[in-house]
């Protein structure tokens, strides 16, 4: 189905667009974006043939608008597993009578969803921080893009777009496992040495 197809199911069904949209389980969409066809793979949708019967399309032609919805384990991870935040940004409102077991079954699985996440990134920032180490050890050596003093939103130069070189110099790319405990432990020093243009370097402390 075509974005104007669905546009105007839409204007049909709901005339005055104030309705709130539910797709698939229920979870609620939190941004759109537009894609090449080939990119992260084929797509389908639905087409009729002369009888009105479906024909499901695989490809990769043209271009495609994928859909991302947000479930609970998401909304944990905007708030780094903080249950106590996370609470503050769930409303529960429900229009039948309930003697309040209901909201309390949904609470209760909201901050299995929200531990969860947080047991995973402590363990995923434990084995970072154990790893990182080990290579400070062996020479490695890491360059932070000063385009993270920017405004950009989100702020990808906080732990991408990082030169990061292991012993012999070669450039190993950046992700979250291999800057963010150099950021977090107190074991580096973030120094504007001019070493390489354009980066802080952050040097080990504990050589």
């Amino acid at each position: 189905m075509k974005t104007k197809d669905f546009i105007k199911m839409l204007q049909e069904e709901d005339p005055t667009g104030e309705g709130h949209l539910r797709i698939g389980d229920g979870d609620p969409i939190s941004f759109v974006t537009q894609k090449p066809g080939y990119w992260d793979g084929p797509y389908s949708y639905l087409e009729e043939d002369e009888n009105g019967k479906p024909i499901w399309v695989q490809t990769t032609k043209g271009y495609k608008v994928d859909v991302y919805t947000m479930d609970l384990f998401d909304l944990a991870e905007r708030f780094q597993g903080d249950w106590e935040e996370v609470k503050k940004h769930i409303r529960v409102e429900y229009t039948y009578l309930d003697d309040g077991e209901k909201e309390k079954s949904f609470m209760e699985y909201a901050e299995k969803e929200c531990k969860e996440y947080k047991d995973m990134k402590d363990q995923f920032y434990k084995e970072g921080y154990e790893e990182m180490t080990a290579n400070a050890k062996k020479g490695w050596t890491w360059f932070q893009n000063k385009k993270v003093d920017g405004d950009d939103k989100p702020n990808f130069y906080r732990y991408y777009k990082w030169k990061v070189y292991n012993e012999k110099g070669k450039d190993q790319g950046s992700c979250i496992r291999n800057t963010e405990s150099v950021q977090k432990s107190e074991d580096w020093e973030k120094l504007d040495n001019k070493k390489k243009k354009g980066y802080y370097q952050w040097v080990y402390k504990n050589n």
